[in-house]
């Protein structure tokens, strides 16, 4: 199985008007949290990658590693 990579972008905002000023750049709002992590994460990801992981050969049923990028980091 091969590695899939997203990168998300840590977002500082979680107002509406900061998630309306994601998707008119044409970034996806989204909110990263599971069992291990302390604080949910405000992130943006960008479509046009998703969508390459969504149709790619392993399609939705696949681990992707994801980096979370802070500031520019």
């Amino acid at each position: 199985m091969s590695n899939i990579s997203l990168n998300l972008e840590y977002r500082d905002t979680i107002s509406k008007s900061g998630r309306s000023q994601l998707r008119k750049k044409g970034l996806i709002p989204a909110i990263f949290y599971g069992k291990n992590i302390k604080d949910n994460l405000p992130v943006a990801v960008d479509p046009v990658a998703v969508k390459k992981i969504i149709k790619s050969r392993a399609g939705a049923n696949t681990f992707i590693d994801l980096t979370i990028n802070k500031n520019g980091e």
